[in-house]
């Protein structure tokens, strides 16, 4: 028969062996939250949750790394790739994101983050050369599913159009949020080349359909810079080239599954030039407002110098048709005739300055290429009437105080 431990012996025993099972205990939780630290941080999770990823996008992703914790996820090097595009080719590369997707959720059935940050994001959408969007981003293989509210920080926005100069946005700053159905974008930029924008914008949840708008109270733009600008035909740049400093309002309306993308900038000019080649006439001091909207341009109101006289002008030109179509309505005020174009061949008895007023049509592209037709009237030194006619591209006058008609 075994001798009874007394009572204060068992509790002494029990003071020293449950400190020891407290410290077993930890050190198992210990090692396998080591473990588990370990694995979630490993390549074969990065695998796993790359994996995922490309289920719900519906096309390839590649990730460089995972950090998986209790309550949030951080993802490095990611990359996602067009429908069949190619491996080294991704239309969006992102160095970091963090989000509110937790160890249990992110290889559950249905993992769902309410918040996304993206650091050093760089999207890429190639057009083509008649301004449609041709990047193919996959459609998801996955049911629908309500996506996260987004923040971006230090992005670039890189359009790559056939036949231009990359059109390139650095220091993005922005935010989406889902509000009654819709996204709504707000941000900014602090690009080194095209100066401080602001940016708001919405995006239809179920569609992806929606319109941004994007401004700046000063811009210096050149003929180098515009001929980068993204969906606006280089015919534009081609006909009617200027220079100078303007605040920029530019709005651009897309339905990606309609494939349509429509534009709209407007511009209010300060001190600018302007030269309008179909007709080779150069305004410099120029201040007013330039709307260019899928393909037509429309001077409103321009006001300048030229030849050291004043002229005012208002325009529309069509770059959608062929030949294109450009109808100008021109005065001017104490111009010195003999400064005008050399192009214009005016005849030596023009001498003087002009006061007058002239609408003009020009076609371009047609047979012959440039025809301009249309004139207008006007008096040389407030005295002598004047008519300026326009035949085929060359303009002549012709004087209406008795003397012979000038020879074209």
């Amino acid at each position: 028969m075994s001798a009874e431990v007394p009572p204060m012996k068992r509790a002494k025993r029990r003071r020293v062996i449950i400190p020891i099972l407290a410290v077993f205990v930890l050190a198992l939780v210990g090692a396998f939250a080591w473990g588990a630290r370990g694995y979630l941080s490993s390549r074969h999770a990065a695998d796993q949750v790359e994996a995922r990823l490309s289920d719900i996008y519906g096309g390839r992703v590649r990730l460089e790394a995972v950090d998986i914790g209790t309550n949030h996820s951080e993802l490095k090097g990611i990359r996602l790739y067009e429908k069949d595009g190619e491996e080294e080719d991704p239309w969006l590369v992102v160095d970091g994101a963090r989000t509110d997707i937790g160890a249990w959720a992110i290889f559950g059935d249905n993992p769902a983050a309410s918040d996304l940050e993206l650091n050093g994001a760089t999207i890429t959408l190639r057009i083509d050369e008649a301004g449609h969007l041709v990047t193919r981003i996959p459609r998801p293989t996955e049911r629908k599913r309500a996506l996260p509210n987004v923040h971006l920080r230090d992005g670039t926005l890189i359009f790559r159009q056939a036949g231009r100069p990359a059109f390139t946005i650095q220091g993005i700053e922005a935010s989406m949020e889902l509000e009654d159905g819709r996204f709504v974008v707000q941000g900014r930029t602090a690009d080194p080349v095209w100066g401080e924008w602001t940016a708001t914008g919405t995006i239809d949840a179920k569609t992806g359909a929606g319109e941004s708008r994007f401004q700046t109270r000063r811009v210096d733009l050149t003929i180098d810079k515009l001929r980068t600008v993204p969906f606006v035909a280089t015919s534009v740049w081609d006909e009617v080239q200027s220079e100078g400093t303007t605040p920029v309002d530019f709005t651009l309306r897309f339905d990606p599954p309609a494939g349509s993308w429509k534009y709209r900038i407007v511009l209010h000019p300060e001190n600018a030039w302007v030269h309008v080649r179909a007709i080779d006439l150069r305004a410099d001091q120029v201040k007013g407002e330039a709307v260019i909207e899928d393909a037509v341009v429309t001077l409103k109101d321009l006001q300048g110098r030229t030849a050291d006289g004043d002229i005012h002008t208002s325009a529309d030109m069509d770059f959608r048709k062929r030949p294109k179509e450009m109808d100008f309505r021109v005065g001017v005020s104490g111009v010195d005739i003999r400064r005008l174009p050399k192009s214009w061949h005016l005849s030596i008895l023009a001498v003087g300055r002009l006061k007058g007023d002239a609408v003009l049509k020009v076609l371009v592209g047609g047979e012959p290429h440039v025809l301009t037709t249309g004139g207008g009237d006007g008096f040389i030194n407030r005295a002598l009437p004047v008519k300026l006619v326009y035949e085929g591209n060359r303009p002549h006058f012709t004087f209406s105080s008795g003397l012979a008609p000038t020879q074209p």
